[in-house]
This record gives structure tokens, C-alpha cells and sequence, in this order.
């Protein structure tokens, strides 16, 4: 029987140890761990990658991440990392403190240009001024073909200045046009007259593509929920602050019942003061009458008693 292939595919599991290899081997300045990293993966895993497979997979998992991470800044970062997501921020720091970069293939200029407009701003797509969805025409620049063995799919484009005025788009199609014409003005050697200075006729030409409506809905989405994490968040925030200012008003309060019950303990105390203080002053009072009335009593008892003896001391020569 024939041996079927099957083609490998990578698992949420197989990313984590390719990661976690890459972090653990630092292949960026010796690319024979590569070797190293590939044996391990296959005694974790059971399938045997290429070593091409691994790195152009890796890269690939770490531009999605760079994609990410930047929507994620323009969203406030709602959403926490997951493991696969943290490891890759640290292979991008390692990447960038080792100056490691992945080797991109060079693209032709037609899928430049598809790129440049696929990267429109989204301000077009958002916009729905007729500008965005009828055929534009233009008469100051023109994209014309290189050269006559090229696709027939690449026809001219003609960009208004005031349709395209202040985005990347424009920057970027008016270096190739430059490009392109100096080509131009390099090949017409024969003494005919150069397609560059012929004179534009006004015709329609290819619908300028806008971002990807889906794209746009994901981003709206995106920023909605954002936006109404945010405003639950301020509600939550001002309610909380508003239960702090009820508690603070309810401190204040029992703070004052506080003081004024303290006034009137202290008004108590003084007036439990000032009545001891009367009491005592009456008892001593009442002290010193008892003692001089005894003192007066004592006073009189001597005296009758000295007029006693006298007495006695006149009869005493009468009885003898």
C-alpha cells in the first residue's frame, strides 16, 4: 500500500513548544540550534517540521502578535494576554535586543500597490460621501505600465490630488508614478514621443478599493465595547466616590454628636464640681460654728465653775 502524506499542521500546544524552545536555545545569534530546537519538538509533539517551517511559523506567529498588541493599544488593552501571547512578547523583546529579524521575499510592484491600497486610512472607510463609492476621475497623475510584457490587469490608475490629499496612499503612489516615468523616459530612446507627456483624456478607470467592510465592523465592535467598558467603568468610579462622600458626611456628623455630647459631659462635671465644692464649703462652715459654739460652751462652763469655787472659799471659814 502507498504511503499517504499527510500534511502537518501546528496545534495551540505545538506553538507554546516552539516558543518555549526558541526562548529556552536563543537561536539568534547560533543558527544551528535550530537542529535542536526541531529534535525537541519532535520527541514533544510526534511531528517532524522543517526547520524552514519552524522559523517562517514562528514569524508568522509574531507579526499576528504585533498586530494584536497594537489593536490592543488603541483599545485600552481590555483584553489580558494569554500564555501563547506573553511568551511571544518575550521572543519580540529578544528579537529586538538582538537585532533578529526575519528576511522578507521581495513583492512586485502590483501587490505594492494592492497593500498600499488595502492600508488605506480608515477615515475612507468610515466616509460615505459618494467620493468612496463612485468612479474617480483624474487628470494630474497617471500609473502607467512599465513595460508591454506585463499584465494586462494592471491598468492605469488615475489619483485625484484632492481625493487622496494628506494620507499614506498618495505619498507612496506618487513614488512609484516617479519611478515609473523615469523608467519611461530611460526606454523611449527611438525618438517617439514619451506616453508620460500625452494628454490625459478624462476617463473612467478603476474603483480605488476601501478597507475590508468586515474589518471595519470588527473595529467598530471593538471600539464600542470599548467605549462602553469605559463609560461602566466612570459609572462604577462615580458611584463609589459618591459612597465615599455619603460615608465622609455620616463621619462628619457622628464626629459633631461627638463633640456636643462631650460639652455637655464636660458641663456636667462642672456643675457636679461646683455643687461638691459648695457642700464642702458648707460643712467646713458648719465645722467651725460647732466649734465655736463649743468653745463659747466651755468658755461659760469655766466660769461658773470658777464662781463656784469662790463660793465655796467664802463658807469655808464659817464651817471651821
Amino acid at each position: 500500500m502507498e504511503k499517504i502524506n499527510k500534511r502537518l499542521r501546528f496545534t495551540y500546544d505545538d506553538d507554546l513548544a516552539l516558543i518555549r524552545e526558541f526562548l529556552c536555545e536563543n537561536p539568534t545569534n547560533k543558527p544551528e540550534r535550530w537542529e535542536v530546537i526541531q529534535k525537541r519538538l519532535e520527541q514533544q509533539t510526534g511531528k517532524c517540521f522543517l526547520i524552514k517551517t519552524l522559523k517562517s511559523h514562528l514569524f508568522l506567529l509574531l507579526e499576528g502578535f504585533v498586530k494584536k498588541d497594537n489593536a490592543h493599544q488603541k483599545t485600552s488593552g481590555i483584553e489580558p494576554y494569554c500564555e501563547r501571547d506573553t511568551l511571544l512578547q518575550e521572543v519580540r523583546n529578544l528579537c529586538r535586543a538582538t537585532q533578529f529579524l526575519n528576511k522578507k521575499k521581495p513583492i512586485s510592484k502590483e501587490m505594492q500597490i494592492l497593500q498600499l491600497i488595502k492600508a488605506e486610512p480608515e477615515s475612507t472607510a468610515n466616509d460615505d460621501s459618494p467620493a468612496n463609492t463612485q468612479i474617480l476621475y483624474s487628470n494630474e497623475y497617471e500609473i502607467r505600465q512599465l513595460t508591454d510584457n506585463e499584465d494586462d490587469n494592471f491598468k492605469a490608475v488615475d489619483v485625484s490630488m484632492s481625493d487622496l490629499k494628506g494620507t499614506a496612499f498618495e505619498g507612496s503612489i506618487l513614488a512609484i508614478n516617479m519611478q515609473q516615468e523615469d523608467e519611461i523616459l530611460l526606454q523611449s530612446d527611438d525618438g517617439e514621443v514619451d506616453p508620460a507627456k500625452k494628454p490625459l483624456i478624462n476617463t473612467p478607470v478603476k474603483r480605488i478599493m476601501t478597507a475590508n467592510r468586515k474589518r471595519t465592523n470588527v473595529i467598530k465592535s471593538a471600539r464600542k465595547n470599548a467605549n462602553d467598558y469605559l463609560k461602566e467603568k466612570s459609572d462604577r468610579e462615580q458611584k463609589i466616590k459618591l459612597k465615599q462622600i455619603d460615608l465622609e458626611d455620616r463621619r462628619l456628623k457622628i464626629q459633631e454628636r461627638k463633640l456636643v455630647l462631650e460639652e455637655k459631659r464636660v458641663e456636667v462635671e462642672l456643675l457636679e464640681r461646683r455643687d461638691k465644692s459648695d457642700l464642702e464649703k458648707a460643712r467646713i462652715n458648719l465645722e467651725v460654728t460647732e466649734k465655736q459654739n463649743l468653745h463659747e460652751l466651755i468658755k461659760s462652763q469655766q466660769t461658773i465653775i470658777n464662781h463656784l469655787v469662790l463660793r465655796l472659799r467664802k463658807y469655808e471659814p464659817e464651817m471651821s
